[in-house]
């Protein structure tokens, strides 16, 4: 898995792994969060203003 442009994510909500950047600065903390694009947002739980890039949620585990 690689991380994609975010105008290539999927718009169904379904659930992705994005990048982004914390309200539009670019500060060394970029977060990596799970979020999903819902009524034209990306919405996640933490404060994140810009998306830029996503992948596929991994694998769950099979333990």
């Amino acid at each position: 898995m690689e991380w994609q442009p975010i105008e290539t994510a999927p718009k169904d909500g379904t659930e992705v792994l994005v990048w982004g950047t914390r309200h539009r600065r670019v500060y060394p903390d970029q977060r990596r969060l799970v979020a999903r694009y819902e009524r034209g947002w990306w919405s996640h739980g933490a404060v994140v203003s810009h998306v830029e890039l996503w992948m596929p949620l991994p694998e769950p585990s099979k333990k």
